[in-house]
């Protein structure tokens, strides 16, 4: 999808992850030669990165050296990628037709403000450009929508669309009310059929579920789920009352079909995984790649929650082939991390998966950014990091993570391995998630260290990366030790 932006923010993209991804000086000749622009305009493209965003960028900029990043968080990269794709009308057109279908072409091109000669152009591009995912803009009576032959794809589709382009921050397009509703929805729906799911693929579901919601309402409807052997939530009041108000066009019958068209996923989890066999060698290679490196006590659960999240990604891939990253890869720069900080362990697992892809002819691979995160959050022992302070501490530190207080501990873990002796023994650290953070008074802490940008930034405040890169340790490390 990336060829349906103008050059100019394709060139945005690729600078940041250019710079992101290198570990030295990157030179504007380098760029003009990749790019094949010239060096004046790299310069000016720098400048205009600069005045968007040089609050946000630890940029270091030299005459002779060239350019250099020395420090990206996740939460960060994600806001600035949101704000380039934000910018390009051909991204404004795919959210506009999906909010407001069968609209001429004047009121598009209105909306946009460019010309329906402009706005035909960009039109043929998307086109092109969404015959990879079997989608595509219809005309029908002079008005136009978004059309697949199937609606579920496409709503997977749109789904990737949105957290790629508002930076899997779904507040910013989700009103609150709903984004509770549904998020209580999808909870109560996997705790009464017994699954287990990812942070990030129930971020995904929601996401999912919220435009099901839009295009049910607009008559864009799916076919029935038929046999459907899952567990089904009733409505109760309060829910009717909501979906009354909120989505009027929808009845109990279609919040139901919708909620089978998530769990459908799961539900034929035995089904699949039966006839190919992968539950078995899946299990036996999460078995031996990771068995000795997870606490005795926790291993059965910790290795069963693995597996779980193994078979989802698969089942996910199975259902929805034409599911790819759209604009840019979430996980690759904390992938990036690990392989400079945990070389070993970042290649026995991608050595498993390359096995694992081999055994059940599915390409686990493809996925391997995404499932390293998975892993490394979800079995943070797997990096054998030891418990360094036992001295009575003097300063009180919050760590607070937008995932889940696994990764908040998680993050403990790595800053506590890199911090020096005199900074860890006179230090208390406290993990908490951005959920919890009602409760939580911040004037009780001397510093608070976050990777999520909802976070108030002050003084006490240190934003870091999902995996904390050695500019984020040296700043704690200044910080506590001053």
């Amino acid at each position: 999808m990336k060829r349906i932006l103008d050059k100019y923010h394709y060139r945005q993209l690729f600078i940041l992850d250019r710079l992101h991804e290198s570990d030295s000086w990157v030179t504007s000749k380098e760029l003009s030669q990749e790019l094949n622009v010239s060096k004046r305009t790299i310069t000016e493209d720098f400048v205009k990165i600069n005045q968007l965003w040089g609050h946000k960028l630890s940029l270091e900029c030299s005459k002779y050296l060239g350019y250099k990043l020395d420090n990206l968080p996740r939460s960060t990269e994600f806001i600035i990628k949101s704000d380039i794709l934000l910018d390009t009308v051909p991204i404004q057109f795919i959210e506009l037709l999906f909010f407001k279908p069968n609209k001429n072409i004047t009121f598009y091109a209105d909306k946009l403000h460019i010309s329906a000669s402009t706005l035909y152009r960009y039109l043929t591009l998307i086109n092109d450009s969404m015959k990879d995912y079997n989608l595509e803009i219809r005309n029908h009576l002079t008005t136009y929508y978004l059309f697949s032959y199937n609606e579920l794809s496409l709503r997977a589709f749109m789904t990737n669309f949105f957290e790629h382009v508002y930076g899997f921050d779904s507040s910013r397009f989700i009103d609150n009310s709903e984004s509770l509703f549904i998020k209580k929805r999808i909870d109560y729906l996997l705790q009464k059929n017994k699954l287990t799911v990812a942070k990030n693929h129930f971020t995904h579901y929601h996401v999912f579920y919220f435009v099901s919601l839009i295009r049910q309402s607009q008559n864009f409807t799916i076919l029935p789920i038929e046999h459907y052997k899952g567990k089904e939530l009733t409505l109760k009041k309060t829910d009717l009352e909501f979906i009354e108000h909120h989505f009027p066009k929808l009845d109990f019958d279609t919040i139901l079909e919708i909620e089978k068209s998530i769990l459908i996923h799961h539900v034929k989890t035995s089904t699949i995984i039966a006839k190919t066999e992968v539950l078995y060698v899946i299990k036996g290679i999460v078995t031996s790649t990771f068995s000795q490196l997870i606490q005795k006590e926790r291993k059965e659960n910790e290795l069963s929650l693995l597996v779980t999240y193994l078979q989802n990604v698969y089942l996910m891939g199975t259902l929805y082939p034409d599911s790819k990253c759209l604009f840019y890869t979430p996980y690759h720069s904390f992938s990036l991390q690990i392989k400079k900080r945990y070389p070993t362990l970042y290649y026995q697992a991608q050595a498993s998966l390359l096995e694992l892809s081999k055994e059940t002819d599915y390409p686990f691979t493809n996925h391997f950014d995404e499932l390293l995160f998975i892993i490394i959050l979800k079995l943070p022992s797997v990096l054998n990091v030891p418990h360094v302070f036992d001295d009575k501490p003097t300063n009180n530190v919050l760590i607070v993570s937008s995932y889940s207080e696994k990764h908040a501990y998680f993050l403990k873990k790595i800053i506590s391995e890199q911090l020096s002796s005199e900074a860890n023994r006179h230090t208390y650290f406290e993990c908490k998630t951005t959920y919890n953070m009602e409760e939580i008074n911040l004037l009780n802490y001397s510093l608070v260290i976050s990777c999520s940008s909802k976070i108030e930034l002050t003084e006490k405040t240190i934003l870091i990366n999902d995996f904390p890169s050695p500019y984020d340790i040296e700043r704690i490390e200044l910080s506590l030790t001053n």
